[in-house]
């Protein structure tokens, strides 16, 4: 019986389960670790495009001590002997136990594996991992990827093996031919279905977790693992890259680490108030004031000024409906030719802002908030 895993933690637990239970060789445990519910997969599996992923991981997984070239190309090489070693069990007739669950990188690897398997004429049969287990202790254990299992365990679940016969590879097969066809930067699982998704399908999952003050990116990861995608976690840190790409987070720092997971973020246009100002860089943030989204126009210092609401924000949202000073910008410059550069300044309401600073540090803040106001306007 050769056994089939898609990850390299699980067919190692496959092995060390066979070994101690003395059930055939180590040997006859197959792993196709090949990631396919990333990146391209139009070419050949060994290709040149499936490498370049496969080295992508090795070399990230976004941690900066990463391997060395000669030790990721010794991973690939590795997995091209799998294979081999797989196509050649396969040529013999030996019979094939496949090992998937719902994580996508699993399924993924099921269906390509079925496209494989209809060149030969061996027995298959599959285990496939099931929803929750009742433990003899009447815990109730919920597993993502067989990864997950100890390896005392994994043979436990062979009693729920399945044969399939060649019209059911066939059809699991013409599932896989359709994603290829589709090529989707990802493939995620959606009620139980496999399916291709854009390269930001987890980004929403991710960006659930953003708190109110710096945080650390693996505390994103930590929010999104709660939907048990049976994804790993550098897919989560890409939809984190995505987001501080697309000018949703700012790193705070990134000195001195070993993972991209602790960098140090914070949400970003998000508290922009309408004037542009960033409440983060406020001392009073967090403190004496909110910002001028949960307080309504009603920051700390109007105590000093006697008004009720900040002029620019009664200007802006109360009376314009606008969700930022830049839309007004944008209306006087197309409507009235007025260059958006000298608005904030020739604004009655910005002129009197800030009453105890100087020109120079006025101009500097005005500056400030116009580059961010561009920026949410393209956004």
């Amino acid at each position: 019986m050769i056994e089939i895993l898609f990850g390299e933690s699980e067919a190692g637990s496959m092995k060390f389960a066979r070994s101690m239970e003395k059930r055939g060789s180590a040997d006859q445990v197959v792993e196709l670790s090949f990631d396919l519910d990333v990146g391209d997969i139009s070419g050949e599996l060994c290709g040149e495009a499936r490498k370049a992923q496969c080295l992508k991981k090795y070399s990230a997984a976004r941690w900066r001590d990463c391997d060395t070239i000669e030790q990721q190309k010794e991973k690939w090489n590795s997995l091209l002997e799998q294979v081999e070693q797989f196509k050649t069990y396969a040529a013999k007739g030996e019979a094939m136990r496949i090992w998937y669950s719902t994580a996508p990188y699993s399924m993924c690897g099921f269906y390509q594996v079925c496209l494989m398997l209809t060149e030969y004429d061996c027995p298959v049969s599959v285990v496939k991992m099931p929803e929750y287990v009742v433990r003899s202790d009447q815990n109730m254990v919920i597993y993502q990827s067989w990864g997950e299992v100890v390896h005392t365990d994994m043979l436990d679940f062979a009693k729920d093996e399945k044969p399939l016969g060649k019209m059911e590879v066939g059809y699991y097969a013409d599932l896989w031919k359709e994603l290829v066809k589709e090529n989707a930067p990802l493939r995620a699982v959606v009620n139980g279905r496999l399916i291709s998704v854009p390269a930001d399908f987890y980004d929403f999952m991710v960006e659930g977790g953003i708190g109110e003050r710096p945080f650390r990116a693996v505390e994103l990861v930590s929010y999104a693992f709660r939907y048990q995608m049976g994804v790993s976690d550098d897919l989560f840190l890409e939809s984190v890259q995505h987001l501080i790409d697309n000018g949703r987070l700012v790193v705070v720092d990134d000195e001195d680490i070993e993972w991209d997971g602790a960098r140090l973020l914070r949400r970003a246009e998000t508290m922009v108030s309408c004037c542009g100002l960033d409440c983060l860089e406020c001392e009073a943030y967090g403190k004496t004031c909110q910002g001028c989204d949960k307080t309504k126009g009603k920051p700390f210092w109007l105590e000093s000024t006697g008004d009720e609401t900040c002029r620019v924000y009664r200007c802006c949202v109360e009376r314009k409906s606008f969700s930022h000073c830049g839309k007004c910008m944008l209306h006087k410059y197309i409507k009235m030719e007025h260059p958006e550069e000298p608005f904030m300044a020739s604004c009655d309401r910005y002129a009197r802002s800030g009453p105890q600073m100087s020109e120079d540090e006025k101009e500097q803040r005005l500056e400030k908030q116009l580059m961010r106001l561009k920026k949410l306007l393209h956004q």
